[in-house]
């Protein structure tokens, strides 16, 4: 074989291992693109759910909390509203699927008590980035030890499913007017102050 004709064997062969590579190379990079987009579909999802989140129920929310919070006021108890955008108590892990969140509880406490909320029933509102509603839940019945960082996972009994675009604040206005009467018996029953926190 000549060296003309093994030169052009050998770019040949060359050639076609460049073409091959640009080609898997496209193909990444076309992998790299449909999978950015989707991580900004999602995040602008997220983005959407949060924002109708905030503006329907946890709007509501809020204004009803300052309205019954003057009427918890009391060193034995404690009366939280906790949520996605601020948290002192309950908090989510999987943010990517529960992107919106609020957490309305009550609980008893001694003088300095760090287990407030530990084994509390609480209300649970929860969006989800996969549809266009929220839930209500009442989650930890039992009154079990709680994972913080992990409520989503907890004990649950599903009150209701709502639309942002089409719910009625009045009638989960009853669950919760419901939860806490219910809640503030079962502490007036249950709880006992540690008489040495109390003491000076």
């Amino acid at each position: 074989m000549s060296q003309t004709d093994l030169n052009r064997k050998f770019s040949e062969i060359v050639q076609s291992f460049h073409n091959k590579c640009e080609e898997q190379h496209h193909a990444i990079e076309n992998k790299k693109e449909r999978e950015r987009k989707k991580e900004q579909e999602q995040a602008k999802r997220k983005e959407d759910v949060i924002k109708k989140f905030d503006d329907t129920i946890l709007k509501d929310l809020q204004t009803f909390f300052t309205e019954i919070k003057s009427a918890f006021s009391s060193p034995y108890l404690e009366l939280v509203l906790d949520t996605h955008g601020q948290h002192e108590y309950f908090y989510i892990h999987d943010d990517d699927h529960i992107p919106a969140f609020a957490v309305l509880a009550v609980d008893a406490k001694s003088k300095d008590d760090d287990d407030v909320f530990n084994c509390a029933c609480y209300l649970f509102f929860v969006a989800s980035s996969r549809d266009d509603s929220f839930e209500l839940s009442l989650n930890n019945k039992s009154r079990e030890f709680l994972c913080f960082g992990e409520h989503e996972d907890d004990e649950r009994t599903t009150l209701q499913t709502y639309s942002f675009d089409d719910y009625n604040f009045e009638e989960i206005r009853g669950h919760i007017e419901k939860y806490l009467t219910e809640e503030l018996s079962y502490l007036q029953k249950n709880f006992n102050v540690r008489k040495a926190e109390w003491e000076d």
